[in-house]
């Protein structure tokens, strides 16, 4: 496991994880975030159909992925609960 900063994130992270780690680099804690996602096949696909749809596909898991979710971009975001901290000393991200 390595660590980046935070211009330096790997593309394929998982849905809504960008936001939760910026968040930490802003130096919030106790985030709760509210966000509403468009997803490509719709948010009423039941598991069994999204691993359906998956297998059916050739792809593997990771593959799947990256083509469906990765660019799937936040329609809305609200900031619910958070409370910003003084930055800590130690190495910076700047």
């Amino acid at each position: 496991m390595g660590f980046f900063g935070s211009h330096e994130l790997p593309d394929a992270l998982l849905i809504g994880q960008r936001p939760r780690i910026m968040d930490a680099f802003a130096g919030y804690e106790g985030v709760c975030r509210l966000e509403d996602f468009d997803l490509p096949f719709g948010s009423l696909l039941e598991r069994e159909e999204l691993y359906r749809l998956r297998d059916e596909s050739g792809l593997t898991g990771q593959e799947f992925y990256v083509r469906y979710f990765v660019p799937a971009e936040a329609m809305g975001t609200v900031l619910e609960l958070g409370v910003m901290t003084l930055p800590q000393s130690g190495p910076s991200d700047q």
